[in-house]
Parts: C-alpha cells; structure tokens; sequence
C-alpha cells in the first residue's frame, strides 16, 4: 500500500485519485467557482467526493458510469455509457437548463478506437 492509498483510507476518499483532484484544484482553484460539474467515468466516487468538498454547496454535481456506484449525498448519478446517444438524450432531459461548466474525466476505459467518441461527448458536454 502506498502513501495516497493509505491517506484515502485514513480520510475516507474513495480513492487515490482523490489527491490527483485535489493536487489540481490547488493549482488552479476551479471547484469553489464552478456551479455545475460532470465527471465522467466516475467509479468509484473519489473525484465526486473531492468536487462536493470543495465547490459551493448549491453546485450541480453528477457522474456517470457503467459501473454503479455507492450513494454519495447530494450527487446525481447515472449508470449509463457516455457513448451511447440515448445517454446524452437523458442527461439533456434530465438537466435541461443545465450547461456543465467542468467536465472531468480520469477514467481509462478499455476504449480502442472508440476514443474519439469520448472526446465528442466530452466536447457536446461543454458546448451544449
């Protein structure tokens, strides 16, 4: 076990990874400015934790993954694949006046050549 596993456990972080957000937020201190966040690929929940931590309590939070997470409280989630159009369909229908200011994403899917239909969604994100 190395020192961010052990620190994740001691602070309750899902993960590891919550450090990494952590280590960025200090650099550019975006979270307490953004008022709505998605974080794509988002098991098991580290970077969520982190963006409820530290943006303002109002902030719009939602993560999506094929892989279910535990309830973390006042986040949205959907188990859904962020490739597929009827996911970008149901996150329009569900936030409908919602433009997401931060878009994360620290998953490292087993993607192939279906990379490029992550950074379209990534980008249909933060235009739309």
């Amino acid at each position: 076990m190395d020192k961010f596993q052990l620190l994740s456990k001691i602070k309750n972080y899902r993960s590891r990874a919550s450090f990494k957000l952590l280590q960025i937020d200090r650099k550019f201190n975006f979270l307490k400015f953004t008022y709505s966040i998605v974080d794509l690929c988002c098991a098991p929940g580290g970077w969520l934790q982190i963006c409820r931590k530290k943006s303002h309590p109002d902030t719009l939070i939602l993560g999506i993954d094929i892989v279910k997470i535990s309830f973390l409280h006042n986040i949205f989630f959907l188990k859904k694949n962020i490739l597929y159009n009827k996911t970008v369909d149901l996150i329009k229908m569900k936030f409908p006046f919602i433009f997401f200011e931060t878009v994360l994403h620290d998953g490292s899917p087993n993607l192939g050549k279906s990379s490029s239909l992550i950074i379209q969604r990534i980008v249909w994100l933060l235009l739309h």
